[in-house]
């Protein structure tokens, strides 16, 4: 009598765990499910390898300006400034559709914005005042939609703009102030890694 209680009680316990197995499985699955109905337009965006080129260019400029501030050089950094703006206009916003499509405009609002005021900017500090404040949308941007060919380092320096502070994004690790130049160029910190 007690085999056959032992094997009903394994024979419940077994059925048991696959019930529980099988709802957990189907609750993870209404989950994913639930998760791309969500962010489904996010992760296409993300992946979208024409969208990243398009944003790829925009972050190459963007680059460009901050290696011009570093030398100090205000012509050189408004042409980058151009260059981007003209990169900017080329990203085709159909590519990302639904609630991915309103977090890249607004992106889109504020990084042309800037990269107008770097462009009619008439002094070094006017464009690294502009070059700071697009910062922070490209950041934002690639982080949400990819853009980056290589990993990129999200740097701080707290004693920008009469330390109020302020932050850019670099292809290389070791810091190289856009806000100062070669008066301080390796004030600031690496705040994040962007891969």
């Amino acid at each position: 009598m007690n085999i056959f209680k032992s094997f009903f009680l394994l024979v419940f316990l077994g059925f048991f765990a696959t019930a529980c197995n099988s709802q957990s499985a189907h609750s993870k699955a209404g989950h994913e499910a639930e998760s791309a109905h969500h962010h489904g337009e996010a992760a296409g965006a993300a992946t979208n390898s024409v969208f990243q080129a398009q944003l790829s260019n925009v972050t190459r400029e963007y680059l460009r300006m901050k290696d011009a501030l570093v030398r100090s050089d205000a012509g050189a950094s408004k042409t980058a400034a151009a260059s981007m703006q003209l990169a900017l206009s080329s990203v085709d916003m159909k590519l990302v559709t639904g609630d991915a499509h309103m977090e890249w405009m607004g992106y889109l609002k504020q990084l042309k914005s800037v990269t107008e005021t770097a462009v009619a900017a008439k002094s070094l500090e006017d464009v690294r005042q502009a070059f700071s404040a697009m910062s922070s949308p490209l950041a934002g941007a690639i982080k949400r939609f990819g853009g980056n060919d290589t990993e990129l380092y999200l740097q701080h320096c707290p004693m920008a703009f009469s330390n109020a502070g302020g932050d850019w994004l670099s292809d290389i690790e070791a810091i190289r102030n856009p806000y100062f130049g070669d008066r301080m160029l390796k004030c600031g910190r690496v705040m994040e890694t962007i891969e």
